[in-house]
């Protein structure tokens, strides 16, 4: 079995055989085999263009969607599984692209880490997002900062931006949630703590101003719908506890406002 004739077709090469035949191949092909007119081949051989062309096809398609966006070997591996790619086919793919540093998790993860690190995110987030984008445990070892320290001023940061943000909150209702706030970002309940131990102590905050304000709000909005005082009352410290608020604090404010509103 010989080759007649190759005519070359956009990104293509059309292989006319001895015997009539007409096989379609990626350009590659011509010189990863050496092909020429009259080169003589086997089933063997045509078995391997088979082979290497298939690569070439989806290794194309996998440069096309690296220049756009970023990934890692695990995405790639579920990408030609999800196209019905060979498992050898697959992994030929994934080491040429590893050897050219096409793929590399190691910088990936580094980059991710370093992104999440620079909006505050703790230790345990980080390590959940690479593990879902398929990165070794290893790699995560060797990327994620663990120091207490680093840590607990990265968490003071985050607290500080949520100190800022604070609407109207009792003290203690505001650290529940910067508590609830760090945990959820990846600190461990030792960080969280000891940054919201720190606030307790530091924070200066005027509760009784934003108690009043809380109250002067939701009594508005109730006495629209209703006419019973006490009922009033009791469904305005309802919410303010809801809040936070405690009780004893609460009663204060309602029994000073109750001396204004008779003053008028």
């Amino acid at each position: 079995m010989r080759i007649s004739k190759i005519e070359s077709k956009k990104s293509n090469v059309i292989l006319t055989l001895d015997d009539g035949n007409k096989l379609e191949f990626t350009k590659e092909i011509l010189g990863e085999f050496y092909l020429y007119v009259n080169k003589e081949l086997s089933e063997e051989l045509l078995t391997q263009f088979r082979q290497y062309n298939e690569m070439a096809i989806h290794y194309a398609y996998v440069l096309r969607i690296l220049s756009r966006h970023h990934y890692t070997v695990s995405e790639i591996r579920k990408k030609l599984f999800q196209r019905v790619v060979s498992l050898e086919t697959s992994e030929k793919i994934i080491t040429r692209l590893t050897e050219h540093r096409l793929l590399d998790d190691q910088s990936y993860a580094k980059n991710l880490t370093d992104y999440y690190q620079k909006q505050h995110y703790g230790p345990h987030y980080i390590n959940e997002k690479l593990k879902q984008k398929g990165i070794s445990d290893d790699i995560i070892d060797a990327v994620i900062e663990l120091d207490d320290a680093n840590q607990t001023e990265s968490a003071k940061h985050l607290a500080n931006k949520l100190v800022e943000k604070r609407g109207n909150h009792s003290k203690s209702a505001l650290l529940n949630q910067i508590y609830s706030k760090l945990t959820r970002c990846g600190y461990s309940p030792s960080v969280a703590s000891e940054v919201v131990s720190g606030l307790k102590d530091t924070l200066q905050f005027d509760e009784h101003e934003s108690l009043l304000k809380d109250y002067l709000k939701a009594r508005q909005i109730l006495t629209r719908k209703y006419d019973d005082e006490k009922k009033i009352d009791d469904l305005v410290i309802k919410k303010l506890m809801q809040k936070g608020y405690r009780y004893p604090h609460i009663k204060k404010v309602i029994e000073e406002q109750k001396y204004v509103y008779q003053s008028i």
